[in-house]
């Protein structure tokens, strides 16, 4: 049995791969790509576990911690890296010559590692900010990934902690647990999870997600853009989050109410240019309102005696009513006026219509 390794240090231009390395078959494991997140993490925090070599004709081969050697060589290779050179020298273990093992050795290192807990490595980004004073941009160097992935794990490992408890404890799924990062108040993912957990029922994402919507308005939803400028003048509470896009407008009522000033002036200057009658803002669909409007279709009609006489007395222009087409219907089809908000319209005059197919489907306004 084999206890254990000389330590030495061995230059980096004086390594090379092992025949018997259990990864020699798949050269695609060190692409650069593939090691990219390796790389940077050398580079900033140096070789954390030594490199297990053996002497094959006066060269050190690399028999475990391929693509830690990998990233050496990019490193080294890397002008902008700095203290990295082909004659830098890095941590070692040697593995006798005479050794008999030395698949077993390669093969060890690579299947006896139990894969990291999703919930382990979102708690350990939080505590690398919170703890270490590490900011998104630090920790994306340090791993060589973007500030918007870092930040993506950070939102998940900030999440209150009896959220995180119960999803280590499997009483709700991962997908569940990350649906409570929509809102980045502690707070409300406390009271949303309390309330469906009380109610009795299984947590689902999407009952998650719902129930933290009536907790107010993601500014990246059609609505938030659309009232953010006039909620912050008039004060509303914003519950930032490390993602701007996920930022919430915390006063529902007050977003409604400016949704609903908003699309009511919107709704008032589309009746005028378009010769309406009235025209309602509304929020949300209705469909028992909708039920009631159907489609207008044009039809001939025979005109009255006095249509008779007036087309006699002289001939129809572009802006008078031959009374040859009416519509069929005394209401219309309504004018959508914008994501989730509907604009009922209904025609100020539906007696009569100019020889010419009307407009029959929505306005989009």
């Amino acid at each position: 049995m084999i206890t254990s390794f000389a330590p030495l240090t061995v230059a980096i231009g004086d390594l090379v791969p092992h025949p018997a390395n259990v990864r020699s078959n798949s050269p695609e494991t060190y692409d650069p790509e593939n090691i990219a997140h390796l790389k940077a993490s050398i580079a900033v925090l140096g070789l954390l576990q030594p490199l297990l070599v053996q002497r094959i004709e006066g060269k050190y081969a690399v028999l475990a911690g391929g693509r830690r050697h990998a990233a050496l060589k990019e490193l080294a290779a890397d002008k902008a890296a700095k203290g990295f050179t082909a004659k830098t020298k890095v941590d070692c273990r040697l593995v006798p010559e005479e050794c008999d093992a030395t698949t077993a050795l390669s093969l060890a290192e690579n299947i006896t590692q139990a894969p990291m807990n999703a919930i382990d490595e979102f708690e350990a980004f939080a505590r690398m900010m919170e703890v270490d004073g590490q900011t998104p941009e630090t920790i994306a160097k340090t791993f060589g990934t973007t500030v918007a992935a870092v930040k993506g794990r950070l939102r998940y490992g900030l999440i209150h902690p009896d959220i995180r408890a119960a999803a280590r404890g499997k009483v709700i799924t991962l997908d569940t647990m990350k649906a409570f990062a929509e809102h980045p108040s502690q707070e409300a993912q406390r009271e949303v999870f309390e309330a469906l957990t009380n109610d009795g029922g299984y947590l689902q994402a999407y009952t998650v997600r719902q129930a933290l919507k009536s907790r107010g308005v993601q500014v990246s939803d059609d609505i938030g853009a659309f009232v953010r400028a006039d909620y912050e003048a008039r004060g509303g509470a914003v519950a930032a989050d490390l993602l701007e896009e996920h930022s919430v407008l915390e006063d529902a009522a007050l977003v409604e109410t400016i949704l609903l000033e908003k699309l009511g002036a919107a709704a008032e200057e589309a009746r005028i240019k378009l010769g309406f009658a009235w025209a309602d803002a509304m929020v949300r669909y209705d469909y028992a309102t909708m039920a009631d409007y159907g489609r207008v279709y044009p039809g001939p009609i025979e005109p009255d005696e006095a249509a008779r006489s007036a087309s006699m007395r002289s001939p129809p222009s572009s802006s008078s009513c031959t009374a040859k087409w009416r519509m069929r219907a005394s209401r219309t089809m309504p004018t959508t006026l914008s994501t989730n908000a509907w604009t009922l319209w209904k025609k100020k005059r539906a007696t009569c219509r100019r020889p010419t197919a009307p407009r029959t489907s929505p306005v989009q306004v």
